[in-house]
């Protein structure tokens, strides 16, 4: 049903769009009374096409009001209890290690990372990676310049 009614949704909303566009804007009255008038307006008659226009857009409009108003109360009539963040919060904390082991133990299974202080680090026996450890005792040398 909800289909249906988003099919007839969207055709209705481009056959209004059409039917707007065909319709002359309000200063073309004046134009035709100063001699500017198109051969193309003759095609409904004199004034055909503007009757004609504007009852199919009139007609188009309240479709649109009552297409919209069924489909808003048709995503309304059987709400889901079904929600993607829930379930992804859900899921999370499912797949959520729980720490084990020493306190001095390494995190994650990175040696020197859990405070060990060992010289496996990354860095070298000089240095550690986490805040407040000592930083390397020399920065890198530069390279000698060419004398240029």
């Amino acid at each position: 049903m909800v289909a249906f009614l988003t099919f007839i949704h969207i055709l209705n909303c481009v056959g209004l769009m059409i039917v707007v566009l065909l319709q002359a804007g309000t200063g073309a009255g004046m134009a035709g009374v100063f001699g500017a008038s198109s051969a193309g307006s003759q095609i409904f008659g004199g004034r055909g096409a503007s009757s004609f226009l504007g009852k199919a857009t009139a007609v188009m409009a309240v479709l649109f009001m009552l297409t919209s108003i069924a489909l808003t109360l048709a995503g309304n009539a059987a709400p889901t209890k079904h929600s993607i963040v829930r379930d992804a919060a859900e899921h999370s904390a499912q797949e959520a290690p729980t720490p084990t082991g020493s306190p001095g133990a390494p995190i994650g299974g990175l040696p020197g990372a859990g405070g060990g202080g060992g010289s496996a680090s990354p860095l070298g026996a000089g240095g550690s990676a986490a805040p407040g450890g000592s930083a390397p005792s020399a920065p890198p040398q530069a390279p000698p310049s060419g004398g240029k």
